[in-house]
């Protein structure tokens, strides 16, 4: 489980989604196939011809714990993005989840989406 809490008092007065975050790149033939927002969470999927999945989810960081395989795969730190982003390896696809003080967010991408473009959605 990932949990980013640090020992300290959140000084967060967030408990629910005030600005809704989006994607601004989304590598070229994935549409948008589902959207949900609420007050608790924000959630994207994108789809392309080859059925990989694109997801990204938004949520307040008081509330963020994230269960991902622990057995299989390894977990490592992304460069070259803004945050700290952890990034969970697994057979197909990638787990990729950081915080920005206030929500705390998590991309699923199959492996095929080059690291470029990962930091570039980040």
């Amino acid at each position: 489980m990932v949990d980013f809490d640090d020992g300290e008092q959140n000084q967060s007065s967030v408990n629910l989604i005030q600005d809704v975050y989006v994607v601004a790149y989304i590598p070229e033939g994935y549409e948008l196939v589902d959207e949900f927002v609420s007050l608790l969470s924000v959630s994207y999927r994108w789809q392309n011809d080859d059925n990989n999945i694109l997801m990204f989810e938004q949520v307040v960081l008081d509330n963020a714990k994230f269960i991902v395989d622990a057995e299989n795969g390894e977990t490592i730190s992304v460069q070259g993005c803004e945050y700290t982003v952890y990034v969970r390896a697994i057979d197909s696809y990638n787990i990729y989840i950081w915080n920005d003080g206030k929500y705390s967010f998590k991309l699923q991408a199959p492996n095929v989406v080059d690291h470029k473009s990962i930091v570039t959605i980040i």
